[in-house]
């Protein structure tokens, strides 16, 4: 089967779904939590895991740069 536009953003669009749905489940007082990810809290961990898709692949790659690839960087 290939993999046409369609169909990935509808692969995508699912994934999203099962994805808020997760998130949905988390207490409020969990979002405070520390992560597996050193430092960062269950919040910090979702932006970061999210942020090229809320503020635009170039957007993103360019905070990127900017923070000379260092997630930690505010």
């Amino acid at each position: 089967m290939e993999w046409t536009r369609d169909r990935q953003w509808s692969a995508i669009s699912r994934e999203r779904e099962r994805l808020a749905a997760d998130l949905e489940q988390i207490a409020e007082h969990e979002w405070n939590m520390r992560s597996q990810c050193g430092s960062w809290t269950v919040e910090e961990t979702v932006a970061h895991l999210t942020a090229a898709a809320s503020i635009g692949r170039w957007q993103w790659l360019r905070s990127m740069v900017t923070a000379r690839f260092d997630a930690d960087l505010p």
